[in-house]
């Protein structure tokens, strides 16, 4: 009993880590946004794929434009995933 207890706790810790990019894959198409005054790579994220994970878009936004940290300029343009 106590096994499979054990064995039933971790099948749902891994589902809930890592479920969500598994089950809501990243769309593999990309699009071009211009930061906006007051934004960051997570507020373009939301606004670029707003169905899915920020943290994960946000992650895959700084990959695609080699981008350090969540500061972004009011004007650039970033290549980004996009749900549509």
């Amino acid at each position: 009993m106590l096994a499979l207890a054990c064995a039933s706790g971790v099948a749902v810790l891994l589902l809930w880590w890592g479920g969500s990019e598994r089950r809501d894959p990243l769309p593999e198409r990309t699009g071009a946004v211009v930061v906006v005054p007051g934004e960051s790579v997570m507020d373009v994220a939301r606004r670029a794929a707003p169905r899915r994970d920020p943290d994960a878009v946000a992650r895959r936004i700084r990959e695609l434009n080699a981008v350090d940290g969540v500061a972004v300029a009011p004007g650039q343009t970033l290549v980004v995933p996009v749900d549509h």
